[in-house]
């Protein structure tokens, strides 16, 4: 049986964050298809670039101590690029991505599990702003709550492209449980100005 479940090698991400991704838990026999998923969803989080499981004894001889052992991966995202199309002309774009964020942990702001993301595409034609936040774990509980802010616009472009000028703005709303194991349903809300 599990006696206790200690989380090692966990710099930045914080303890609750392996904890809940853990298929097994305290009082529980030890079984191999709960540990094979648990690592299997550790993974899955992209924080880790390996997880490894051990025991040590515990207070009685079918009480065992697991050990998950983790090291962590860069979560930070930075990308940029440019180009030209017969549509949108001369065109750009800046990524910057944080998979492992927490907006409570400053100065660094990681380790809570929640993801921040913005992206900005410019250009001659086209202008696209979205920020992105994700909470997959709602006050300690499997609901996912996001929101995305977002501003596109496009001018008119006479020989190829667009007939027309448009700007929309708006936000999108995003909630989210897990289902089963393996399926999940969200709920998506979205409210533009066109």
């Amino acid at each position: 049986y599990v006696e206790r479940i200690e989380i090692r090698g966990n710099v930045k991400t914080r303890d609750e964050v392996v904890r809940r991704e853990l298929r097994i838990h305290p009082g529980e026999k030890f079984d191999g298809d709960k540990l094979k998923r648990s690592k299997e969803r550790l993974y899955n989080l992209g924080f880790f670039e390996e997880i490894n499981y051990d025991i040590e004894p515990g207070p009685e001889e079918n009480k065992k101590n697991l050990l998950v052992t983790v090291k962590e991966t860069k979560t930070g995202e930075f990308s940029f690029g440019g180009g030209y199309s017969s549509v949108d002309k001369v065109i750009g774009f800046v990524d910057i991505t944080q998979k492992n964020f927490d907006i409570l942990n400053w100065p660094t702001f990681t380790g809570a599990g929640q993801e921040l993301s913005l992206h900005t595409d410019f250009g001659t034609v086209r202008q696209d702003y979205v920020l992105s936040f994700t909470e997959p774990w709602i006050f300690g509980y499997p609901y996912l709550f996001g929101f995305d802010a977002f501003q596109r616009s496009h001018t008119r472009s006479t020989d190829v492209g667009y007939g027309y000028d448009e700007t929309r703005r708006g936000g999108v709303f995003r909630f989210g449980k897990e289902l089963t194991e393996y399926d999940r349903a969200d709920l998506i809300w979205m409210l533009q100005r066109v």
